[in-house]
């Protein structure tokens, strides 16, 4: 399968190319005077003491594919229900990604060289890490940023399920699924911290989830006239009868979060940050696991006829478990990480319900 190439991409090497626009990276000392003198930070024209930096296209840029292979087998168990078990390879080809190319070799930072690489007072996080030094390939631009489509993508997942098509008002569906997924760039603006190291990028995806449950289903509660194709009257079928219900329960795994400093220790001018604290690779955190109940319960009431009136009440993770979805993914300059890093920063939606009336005719 063939993909297109993203406007978000596309838009950035048009505009942002020298000619019509172009951009400027400040860090450390420099981005504070900036932030003080010029109103918050935003200048209104170009600073002359700071080069400009692009955005480019590879001129060898292909378009992403991805090769999907599948292969499955069903076991019929009763007349209404049936087992099958799936296995689904996906590669993905030539992904997109976005790199400095504009960068010389890097460095180790140690405590003699720091002045001449242009840190003067390096942070514990740069000690010993390979940096870039100030000079550029071409000194006519700070930093190049190349769209370039050499990323790529590999996901093995092996799926149980379980169905029971809609017999006696009762129908669901239950799946399993063990999956990994992994690749070196996640998303197309994603920038390597070593651009001269890729390899290195190759980790669990920013997608990867390892176990995930779904269970769903529709059930009629055994009352009220259509059980028996006639009228009943007692308080018991008049309280529970005709009234339908709907969950979906899923469970699965957390996901991949890559930590990062928080500043750009090694001096790519990569935004998002890339830089990594020392120890720590690529997607190395993940989040808790995720728990997620809806439930739909309708009761309808026979109007005329032909005539239904129906009162729905949704509710979406009715047991309001929290599910969290981020991480403080920024451990600081030091050589102890901020209280806070690793800690959870935000969920998902809470209990929430929903209430409507519906006319069926």
């Amino acid at each position: 399968f063939f993909d297109r190439y993203l406007l978000a991409a596309v838009n950035n090497a048009l505009e942002k190319n020298g000619l019509q626009a172009f951009e400027q990276v400040a860090s450390g000392q420099a981005a504070t005077q900036i932030f003080q003198s010029e109103l918050g930070g935003s200048a209104g024209n170009p600073i002359p003491s700071i080069d400009s930096s692009i955005f480019t296209a590879d001129p060898n840029l292909q378009t992403s594919r991805s090769e999907i292979a599948s292969a499955g087998v069903e076991r019929l168990i009763t007349n209404n229900l049936t087992a099958s078990a799936t296995f689904l390879f996906a590669r993905g080809v030539r992904l997109s990604r976005i790199r400095n190319v504009n960068l010389p070799p890097p460095v180790v930072l140690t405590p003699s060289n720091a002045a001449s690489l242009g840190i003067p007072n390096p942070f514990p996080q740069q000690i010993g890490r390979l940096v870039f030094p100030p000079a550029r390939l071409s000194s006519q631009f700070d930093n190049v940023y190349q769209w370039e489509n050499h990323a790529s993508s590999v996901y093995n997942g092996l799926s149980l399920s379980l169905n029971r098509r809609l017999s006696n008002e009762i129908s669901f569906s239950g799946s399993y699924t063990f999956s990994k997924a992994i690749d070196d760039a996640s998303d197309f603006n994603e920038q390597p911290e070593n651009p001269y190291s890729l390899p290195a990028e190759r980790a669990l995806s920013s997608n990867d989830q390892r176990h995930r449950f779904v269970f769903s289903g529709t059930f009629d509660l055994p009352f009220g006239d259509e059980e028996d194709g006639k009228s009943s009257s007692g308080l018991i079928d008049k309280l529970f009868g005709n009234i339908e219900a709907a969950p979906i329960l899923i469970i699965g795994s957390g996901r991949p979060i890559n930590p990062v400093t928080g500043f750009d220790a090694n001096r790519t001018g990569a935004f998002p940050l890339s830089s990594r604290p020392l120890g720590f690779g690529r997607n190395s955190l993940a989040t808790p696991s995720q728990v997620q109940f809806d439930l739909r319960v309708l009761k309808f009431f026979k109007i005329g006829e032909h005539g239904k009136l129906d009162f729905v009440v949704e509710s979406f993770n009715v047991l309001n478990h929290t599910n969290v979805v981020a991480l403080n993914q920024f451990y600081g300059p030091g050589d102890s990480p901020i209280p806070v890093f690793a800690m959870p920063n935000r969920a998902s939606i809470p209990r929430q319900l929903q209430f409507s009336i519906d006319f069926e005719f």
